[in-house]
This record gives structure tokens, C-alpha cells and sequence, in this order.
């Protein structure tokens, strides 16, 4: 299914085969049939060392979008990561302890049309003491620099109660969670 329109569309940029599936496989994204390349735009090393191998796109969406961004404690809602997957796991997002992301809450996000992002895997990622390995493998999207939460958010999902809250909502009751 998804994988088969995936080859498809790296096997019309490179006709090479078996290297472009598996490129296709180690970094294409759900999202790949939705979006359009465009000139890459150059990440500081700190951002795009965090995709697996350093290796991302940087694409505009055709199409109104839905993204995920789970977030809690220190990581805010409107952060600069999300994902193509609701209830993806620390591991495939990569997510260490030490960062303090609870994961207690979810957002569904509505990327417009016409928008840039940058676009790849998650890499993995070891703790600064070498405890917690993390392998990566999700879908990780850097949002937009100046992104607005309040137009792009559809709902917020409390993991731990299961309450859905639109933007207003969310921010009316957790205001220290928005920025």
C-alpha cells in the first residue's frame, strides 16, 4: 500500500532500482505523497543531526496536512518536532528521560498547504550518561519556524484522563504548556 506509492515516487527520481528502495525505506516518510520537494534548506548541525544520519528533505505540503506532537513537562505544545503517527512511542520518537518530555499530552496538528518543512527519520539518540539508547525509526517533521499553534492545533489529547480539548480549551486550562 503505502510503501508501494512511496517506491513509486523515489523510483521516478532515480531510476536505480533496489538502491531507491532502500533509500525509500531508511527515509521516506508518510507524508512523502503529500509534499513536493524544494531547494533544501541548510539545518544547523545540532537540528539536523537528530535525523537519522543527518539525512532530510526539506518539502512544501500540497495539501492540508495532520501531524502529531506528543508533549509534557519541559517540552511545550508548540515545540519544532512532530511526527505522521498518533501514539508513537518514546523509542521510535526518540525521546530521552533526560529531556523531561512526560508524553502526557497529544496534538493533533493541521499543517496548511503551502507550508515548508523539513522532513526525514528520527535518529537515534544515547543520554549524556550513556544509560538510555533510543533507536529512532519514526517519522520526524520540523515545523515551521513561526508555526501557529492557535490556527493549526485541531485538539489536544490528555493520555492520562483520555479528555480532548480544542486550542482554546488547552490553553485556558494549561497555559504554562503553550510556549
Amino acid at each position: 500500500g503505502d510503501n508501494l506509492k512511496l517506491f513509486d515516487k523515489f523510483d521516478n527520481l532515480i531510476a536505480q532500482g533496489d538502491d531507491v528502495r532502500k533509500f525509500a525505506l531508511a527515509f521516506g516518510t508518510r507524508i512523502d505523497d503529500l509534499v513536493t520537494d524544494v531547494a533544501k534548506i541548510n539545518l544547523p548541525p545540532s537540528v539536523a543531526s537528530t535525523f537519522n544520519e543527518s539525512a532530510y528533505r526539506t518539502v512544501r505540503t500540497n495539501q492540508s496536512i495532520p501531524l502529531n506532537r506528543v508533549f509534557g513537562n519541559e517540552a511545550k505544545l508548540k515545540g519544532g518536532f512532530a511526527t505522521t503517527s498518533a501514539n508513537a512511542t518514546r523509542n521510535e520518537l526518540a525521546l530521552l528521560d533526560e529531556w523531561n518530555n512526560s508524553m502526557r499530552f497529544e496534538a493533533v496538528i493541521n499543517v496548511p498547504s503551502g507550508q515548508t518543512l523539513n522532513i526525514g527519520k528520527v535518529g537515534a539518540q544515547t543520554s549524556s550518561n550513556g544509560s538510555q539508547i533510543l533507536t529512532g525509526g519514526g517519522d520526524k517533521i520540523l515545523m515551521p519556524q513561526n508555526w501557529n499553534p492557535q490556527n493549526w492545533v485541531q485538539q489536544v489529547i490528555d493520555k492520562t484522563t483520555g479528555q480532548t480539548y480544542t486550542f482554546q480549551q488547552f490553553s485556558n486550562a494549561f497555559p504554562n504548556l503553550i510556549n
